[in-house]
This record gives structure tokens, C-alpha cells and sequence, in this order.
């Protein structure tokens, strides 16, 4: 399993998360919401074969590491988001792109990959899930982004 493939799975599950307006969750919670964004025909008390889905330890140990620690930073991450967001509020995004964009600050926070690489990661990810075929999404993330970007880089 690739890092974009991985960052899939990440998104669908902040989706969950942010879906069933979940403040904290347990392990078993996390691992059977990654489950589920792995292969939703599987049900929840099957036990899993990651390896079935190319995800060994290091993909699964990744995934879960990103997921908790944008529940850790989730409030710092959404000032930052609403913050830079100008005549819109964080609400009225909808669920998959507030996951998205959660996950691109998360990564622009730790500093880890060079910022066009997270942002073009998170439209990749906006064209395949909340594009509506006449690319405003990708512009609005982008410019977004690309402002919240210039923003942790001036701190």
C-alpha cells in the first residue's frame, strides 16, 4: 500500500470520525473504522488480514499515527483551518473535505514532506472524492491550502 492509498484510508476514516461527531474513540472504535475504510463488505468482528490489502505493520502503524494525532491537535488544526477560511466557517465544509484539509494541516504542522507535495496530495484527494467535475473544490482547497501554508511558514 502506497502513502496516497494510505492518506485514503486516513480521510475515510477522519470521515467516520467527524460523521458520528465522535470526541474520543478506542482502539477496537479506530481499528474497525480503518477496517471499514480498508474494505467496507468486511464486517466489524471479522478479524482482518491486513496483509489480504497490502497493508503491513508500517502502512497500519502510519495510518493510525496520523489519525491520532489529528484527534490530539483536532482543536489547533481546526483554529488554524477556521482562521484562514474568509466568509465561510468550518461547518459549512463538508465532511470529506474537512478531512482532507485536516490531514494536509496535520502534515504541514509537522513538517515532514515539502508543502506542494502535502497540498497537491490533498487535491489529488479532493479530485477523487468531492470534485464535482468543474474543479471548484480543488481551486477552493487549494487556495485554502496554499494560504494556510504561508501561514505556518511565517510562525
Amino acid at each position: 500500500m502506497d502513502r496516497h492509498t494510505c492518506r485514503r484510508v486516513i480521510i475515510r476514516t477522519l470521515f467516520q470520525i467527524d460523521f458520528g461527531k465522535l470526541a474520543e474513540i478506542t482502539d477496537e472504535q479506530l481499528d474497525s473504522m480503518i477496517t471499514y475504510a480498508i474494505d467496507p463488505t468486511i464486517e466489524a468482528t471479522m478479524p482482518i488480514n491486513w496483509e489480504d490489502y497490502e497493508c503491513n505493520s508500517e502502512n497500519l502503524t502510519y495510518i493510525k499515527e496520523r489519525i491520532n494525532d489529528i484527534i490530539q491537535k483536532h482543536e489547533e488544526i481546526d483554529k488554524i483551518i477556521s482562521s484562514t477560511l474568509q466568509n465561510y466557517s468550518l461547518e459549512r465544509l463538508n465532511y470529506v473535505d474537512r478531512a482532507i484539509i485536516r490531514l494536509a494541516v496535520d502534515e504541514l504542522l509537522q513538517g515532514a514532506l515539502a508543502k506542494d507535495i502535502i497540498i497537491n496530495e490533498a487535491l489529488e484527494l479532493t479530485r477523487e472524492y468531492s470534485n464535482l467535475d468543474d474543479d471548484k473544490q480543488v481551486k477552493f482547497n487549494n487556495r485554502l491550502l496554499d494560504n494556510i501554508s504561508q501561514g505556518i511558514n511565517n510562525e
